[in-house]
């Protein structure tokens, strides 16, 4: 279940089976405790519509560059454990801290100041 803390709104939830786009409508909700609804787990599926490419190299690390300098790395598709490289430098996430799209999304925007598109 998510927090209203954890919500954007832009961010993408489940409702039942049903992927949404958060509103205004669904933070109050979740604030007023009259809904609930789940974080959509991170796939490699889910990383390729949100324009991740897969490498060429035997790893098949999924990876995206939202700048020259920067780029977000899943080592072999593992959506536990991701990379965010800054000129040539890692800094590395382990242990799925980023294990939703809603925080890929939040990440994105507070890295970028710009919305992750994801494309259902």
């Amino acid at each position: 279940m998510i927090k209203k803390e954890d919500l954007r709104i832009g961010n993408w939830i489940k409702d039942g089976h049903d992927f949404e786009q958060v509103t205004s409508y669904h933070i109050k909700c979740v604030e007023f405790g009259r809904c609930e609804y789940d974080p959509i787990e991170l796939t490699e599926e889910i990383l390729l519509k949100c324009g991740f490419e897969i490498n060429n190299r035997p790893s098949k690390d999924v990876y995206i560059e939202f700048n020259p300098r920067m780029a977000i790395l899943f080592n072999q598709g593992n959506v536990g454990e991701m990379d965010l490289i800054q000129d040539g430098k890692f800094i590395s996430f382990k242990h799925g801290h980023i294990k939703f799209l809603h925080q890929l999304q939040n990440l994105f925007y507070s890295l970028t100041n710009e919305e992750l598109i994801y494309t259902p």
